[in-house]
């Protein structure tokens, strides 16, 4: 798994591709958190993620919940379609703002 960060006029877009998998998504956590210290949002760019299993979900879940007592906005933008397909049969983009570009 690959991730980088990118200032935009909307916050911090995070940049992820690969797997987020039960050997990357604490990492994935821990890098957004410090991606997000300094801004009012955080935008996971979801385009890349090839895989996303229960751990990659949980760590989506506990970051939004863990921004949203920090009052800061996450949102989730060009998801893959395997992303989309799993946000949707499991109820999560209606918890987290998605956004297909």
């Amino acid at each position: 798994m690959r991730i980088a960060t990118q200032p935009s006029d909307e916050g911090v877009i995070l940049l992820v591709s690969g797997k987020l998998d039960a050997i990357h998504a604490e990492h994935f956590f821990d890098i957004a958190m410090t991606a997000a210290e300094n801004t009012s949002a955080l935008v996971l760019n979801a385009e890349g993620i090839e895989y996303l299993s229960s751990a990659g979900i949980r760590e989506i879940i506990r970051l939004n919940k863990k921004l949203s007592t920090m009052d800061k906005k996450f949102s989730i933008v060009s998801p893959s379609d395997n992303f989309r397909e799993i946000f949707s049969m499991t109820g999560l983009e209606s918890l987290i703002q998605t956004h297909k570009e």
